[in-house]
């Protein structure tokens, strides 16, 4: 998240993704559905509860609160913040260590860690 703002679904996104890396100094994470009036989808909010922690995850879901780089890491948002110099070159030297991973494995291991994000993501939504 190289100094850019992530809001609503490009906040969900980054929440899907196993490593999130964000500029120290610019830029914020944010899901504004609650100022909104937009319900998450049961997906999106046990992806929320899976991958933050459930202080976080309620302060992010609750209040629409914009977390600036370091508070994101404060609140384990993200894994990293780096300056704007080295925010890619870090992303790139994490995703080396990854790549030579078995990728179907790595596939089944996640659902098998996240089955309760797999079922809601399959559910629709009721009024």
């Amino acid at each position: 998240m190289p100094g850019r703002t992530v809001l609503g679904a490009g906040a969900q996104i980054a929440l899907a993704h196993d490593y999130r890396i964000m500029r120290k100094d610019r830029g914020y994470f944010c899901l504004p559905e609650i100022d909104l009036g937009m319900p998450l989808h049961p997906g999106m909010t046990a992806l929320i509860q899976a991958r933050l922690p459930i202080q976080t995850a309620h302060e992010v879901i609750a209040t629409g609160t914009r977390y600036s780089g370091e508070r994101t890491l404060a609140q384990s948002i993200v894994d990293q913040v780096e300056d704007e110099a080295n925010v890619v070159s870090s992303a790139v030297e994490l995703a080396a260590g990854l790549a030579g991973k078995a990728a179907p494995v790595m596939s089944r291991l996640k659902a098998e860690m996240y089955p309760q994000v797999v079922e809601a993501m399959a559910s629709r939504m009721t009024a």
